[in-house]
C-alpha cells in the first residue's frame, strides 16, 4: 500500500493518514468508526470529514469541491450528495461532509450501518450528484457501467472505464 500512496503523500505530506483496519469484516460502520477515531486523535483542528467511497464513477473533483464549498458556507451543518434512485426515490448519501459535532456518533458505529441516519436528519445540506445511483460493487456492475460508456457518444471529459 505504501508505494501506491507515494504520489499522494508528496502532495499532502503529514496530513495524509492511512489506516489498515484489521476488523474490516465487521462491516462499514466499524471501518468508518476506526477512521474517525484516527482522524480525531491526529488532528485537533479539523472541522469536518469528507466521507467518500471509491466505487461511484460519477463523482468528480467538481462535485467534491461543491460539497466543500457548501460546508464552508455553513460549517456546523452536514452536507450530503443527493440523487434520485432508479425507482424515482430521493436519496441522500456519500460523498458527504460531516462536521466535527457528528464525529462521536460516527466513532460509535458498528456493523454495516454507515452515516445514513445522520445524513437523513433534518437540516442536512444537499449537493446534487447526477448518476449518484451508480455504485460499482460487483464485476457485473462494472461491466454494465463500461457497456454504458462504450455505447454513449464520445465526450471530451468522459471518464475512462
Amino acid at each position: 500500500m505504501g508505494n501506491a500512496l507515494a504520489p499522494v503523500r508528496s502532495g499532502f505530506g503529514d496530513r495524509l493518514l492511512t489506516l489498515q483496519h484489521e476488523n474490516w469484516a465487521e462491516g462499514m460502520g466499524s471501518s468508518l468508526a476506526a477512521g474517525v477515531r484516527l482522524v480525531a486523535s491526529a488532528d485537533a483542528e479539523a472541522g469536518a470529514l469528507l466521507l467518500a467511497t471509491c466505487d461511484m464513477p460519477t463523482v468528480t473533483s467538481a462535485h467534491l469541491e461543491a460539497l466543500a464549498a457548501a460546508w464552508r458556507a455553513a460549517p456546523s451543518a452536514r452536507v450530503a450528495s443527493g440523487w434520485t434512485s432508479p425507482e424515482g426515490q430521493p436519496v441522500l448519501g456519500v460523498p458527504a461532509v460531516l462536521p466535527r459535532a457528528d464525529w462521536p456518533a460516527l466513532a460509535a458505529l458498528r456493523g454495516d450501518e454507515g452515516a445514513r441516519s445522520l445524513l437523513r436528519q433534518p437540516g442536512t445540506g444537499i449537493v446534487s450528484l447526477a448518476g449518484g445511483h451508480l455504485d460499482l460493487d460487483t464485476a457485473a456492475d462494472v461491466a454494465r457501467w463500461r457497456a454504458s460508456w462504450e455505447s454513449a457518444p464520445s465526450e471530451p471529459e468522459r471518464p475512462s472505464p
